[in-house]
């Protein structure tokens, strides 16, 4: 949460910078971020929880159930999406806001679904279809197994 937090800063800041006020809309956006933070990364946390648990290291979901953790990231997703919605009237969002936000909530509804496990021959999670979805695009991206570093090469001469 002190993560989510700190991340979430930048958008009070940039908020007052351009308006120079805060008001609602800003601290809901701050919200926002701070409540989708935990969901987020407890999905990646549950997948690398045998790292975790040999390093030591006290995630969620090694020192509580992965139950218990995918109820708190429940808790969250549906706390993240009436921060967004109170957001989109505060702030008098665009109908394109409003589009994606019903996509976005349609593919959490999707990820919740009891048979949501079942679609691609079961992962281990077949009750747990939240983790399941959740980090399901970054693996796709790098394979079945650990993601793989992204590199980043910077050409300095060509920019200069």
């Amino acid at each position: 949460m002190i993560g989510g937090a700190a991340g979430a800063v930048p958008v009070l800041v940039g908020w007052a910078a351009v308006t120079g006020s805060l008001g609602w809309a800003p601290f809901l956006l701050f919200s926002v971020v701070v409540l989708w933070t935990p969901p987020h990364f407890w999905a990646l946390a549950i997948r690398y929880r045998d790292d975790y648990a040999n390093a030591k290291v006290p995630m969620m979901p090694v020192v509580q159930s992965i139950s218990r953790t995918t109820w708190q990231m429940l808790a969250y997703s549906v706390a993240t999406v009436a921060a967004s919605a109170g957001f989109g009237v505060v702030a008098h969002m665009h109908w394109i806001y409003w589009g994606v936000a019903v996509l976005a909530g349609a593919g959490l509804c999707r990820a919740l679904r009891p048979d949501a496990g079942d679609q691609d021959g079961g992962s281990g999670h077949e009750g747990l279809p939240l983790v399941h979805h959740l980090p399901e695009p970054a693996l796709r991206r790098h394979g079945r197994g650990r993601p793989r570093p992204l590199s980043l090469r910077l050409n300095l001469r060509s920019t200069c």
